[in-house]
Formats: C-alpha cells, structure tokens, sequence
C-alpha cells in the first residue's frame, strides 16, 4: 500500500473511471494502491445527489412509488376543478406524488449500500429513483473546502483558552515581551508564538494589539507575489539534453535567450544571441511576465512567417527565469499547425556560464551604457 497521504485529483479520475466500467472498491484500491475502505468512504462522503426535474403541480420525473407494481388506484386528481378524469392508471402518473395519501417514495438501494453511486448503472435513463453521482472535481472541490475548514479557528477548548488568558494577558500588561514570555513559560503555553500573536489579533484575550509595543511600532510586511513554475513541463529540457541534442544536430542555429532588467520593477529587455550569425538581438520589453514574453516571440514570428522563424530560431537556449517558465506555450506557434516552431532547453540554476556568449555580449553592452551614462554626466 502507499504511504498514507490525502488523494489526489488524478486518482479520484481512477476512482470515477473504475465506478463507471463497474469496478469494486477493492479492485479500484489495488489500481491506486490504496485501501478499499479509502476509495469506499471517498465515494460515499463525495457523491452529489442530481437536482430532480420539477413538473407542473410539483411532480418530478425521479419520483416512484413502492406501491407501482401492485397499485390499482385511479382517478386521484379527480377532485380538482374542471380535471377530466384520466384514462391511464395513477401508478403511471408522475402527479401520483403529490395527490396520493399512500404515496411511499421507492429509494434505491445504493443510498445505502455499495457502489452508492450510479456512474456504472446501465439502468440510468429508465430509472425514476433518486439518483447519485461522484465526479473527481466536486469531490476535490470539498475535500479543498473540508482541509481549509479544518484549519481555521481555535484549536484549543475553552478551559485551555481561560488559562492561556490568564498566564499571558496579565504579563504582557507589566510589559514584558512575547519572546521573554516563552523563555520561562514556553512548556505552559503549549502553542507558537506565532498562533499566540493570531489569537491575539482576532481578539480572543484580554491583551490586545495596542498592549504589544513592537507590534505597535512596525508595520505589516507586504507579501512577495510569488509566479509557480511547473518544473514538470521542464523534463527533457535539462541542459545534459541540450548537450546531447547539440551532439547529433551540431548544423542546428543555437540563440542563447534571456532578460536584462534596468530598474527594479520596470521595463526590462529581451536579448538574443544567434551564436552562429553573430547577431545581438534586442527587444523592448513592459514587465517580467509570461504573457509579455510570449507576445513578443509570436510577434517575431509574425514578422518572419513560420517557416522562416524554424530556420533562424530552431533552438532557443535559456535560464529558468519565470518568464521562461511554460516551454509549450513559447514552442508551440502562433499560426498553428503541425509541429512546433522551436525547441525550449534551459541552463542549471546559477550557471550563467553555460550561456557564455550571451553573457559576454551583455558585460560588453553594459559597459558601453555606462559610458554612455559617464559622458552625457
């Protein structure tokens, strides 16, 4: 079995898939390596009941009676004004629902009992029950929800929280600091100092934020929007596979690619050195960001055509700058078509060197700006 960890949206895809060819819980758990309980009460907390289609008069099509078989009655409706009496059985009618005193709804057995859903029934489109599904995306959806839940508020009773109170409030009020404070009750209070500063701050002791001078003095520190990069899109892209690719297609036209930022959180230039043609390309970039990038690839693309840009661009070699971050999007091209318009190789982290011509080129250009800078000055 595999090391206990939370189920993932791939395997909850094996579980729908399983439900739907009629596998059992135990023969899903051995595809995923997991236990059949696992797979039986992710199934069974995760189903979603299919909202029931309402008639006229509150009759639903998902509506049947444990008496359909066996029930002879007719002309239950009779006593509305103006109804003409029916021709066909109440048993038959989808209003025996609401006008029938003996009406008892006929529930189907997998409300109760194994699969509890009905992805793998081949009894679905005739079937008037009330009918339950499990899909991979609701289900992680609420074991997202759940997870979220379960780490919010207060993980501690309301004893513990008193006596928390009680130990810490009056010791902050003679103005001693959190960290002293743990120094010689650490073992008393039983929690971070950081869960200590969020109860304090949704107020649930007596102390409060104007009691903590340091907290009082500081201002809160702005978080880092921080851009992921899926590695996974980078596998066969490493610079061992550019090497080994350089091995058997030495003809291949190689652009060593990257960006050279001026002021912190302006404009920035995308550079391009074409090592077989000696050629220093530059470009004019607004930010830092995938989309700009890519914008400015399908640009040069569509300036050269696609057949050209194939030939002066087979090989684009860079760092792992976010920037540079989804190889698919800037190999795939811009007009469409079969194939790709390039192929993405990226550089180790911290070695620049492996960019040697690229990186010479921007010392040389770099210099020369500020010459530039010396003698306007």
């Amino acid at each position: 079995m595999k090391k206990i960890t939370h189920l993932s949206w791939e395997e909850r895809k094996i579980i729908r898939a399983g439900l739907y060819d009629g596998l059992s819980f135990v023969e899903i758990g051995l595809q995923l390596e997991r236990n059949p309980t696992t797979i039986r009460n992710e199934v069974k907390r995760n189903r979603f009941k299919k909202e029931k289609v309402e008639l006229k008069f509150g009759a639903s099509k998902e509506t049947k009676c444990v008496k359909v078989e066996t029930c002879r009655k007719r002309h239950i409706c009779e006593d509305r004004k103006g109804k003409r009496k029916c021709k066909i059985p109440c048993r038959k009618c989808l209003y025996c629902a609401k006008y029938c005193k003996d009406f008892k709804e006929d529930v189907c057995e997998i409300e109760t009992k194994a699969p509890f859903v009905c992805n793998g029934c081949n009894r679905q489109s005739k079937c008037r029950r009330q009918k339950y599904y499990y899909g991979p995306d609701s289900a992680h959806k609420n074991y997202k929800k759940r997870l979220s839940d379960s780490r919010e508020g207060v993980q501690m009773s309301r004893d513990e929280m008193n006596a928390l109170d009680e130990l810490v409030s009056p010791l902050i009020k003679k103005g001693q600091p959190i960290s002293h404070i743990y120094a010689t009750h650490e073992e008393e209070i039983g929690i971070s100092k950081r869960t200590l500063y969020h109860y304090i701050d949704l107020g649930y002791l007596q102390v409060k934020n104007l009691d903590l001078r340091r907290k009082v003095r500081y201002s809160k520190r702005r978080k880092r929007k921080v851009v992921k990069v899926d590695e996974g899109l980078k596998k066969g892209r490493q610079y061992k596979d550019f090497l080994q690719f350089m091995e058997e297609h030495d003809d291949h036209e190689v652009v060593e690619m990257d960006t050279v930022e001026g002021v912190k959180g302006g404009k920035l230039l995308l550079t391009m050195k074409f090592l077989k043609a000696k050629l220093f390309l530059i470009r004019l970039l607004e930010d830092k960001q995938q989309e700009t990038v890519l914008r400015e690839i399908d640009a040069i693309e569509q300036a050269l055509g696609l057949q050209i840009f194939r030939q002066t661009l087979p090989l684009l070699l860079t760092d792992n700058g976010v920037e540079f971050g989804n190889p698919l999007k800037l190999e795939q091209s811009f007009f469409g078509g079969e194939g790709p318009r390039t192929q993405m190789y990226y550089c180790d982290p911290n070695s620049s060197w492996q960019k040697g011509a690229w990186k010479k080129n921007t010392n040389t250009y770099d210099m020369y700006c500020r010459k530039e800078q010396a003698l306007m000055d």
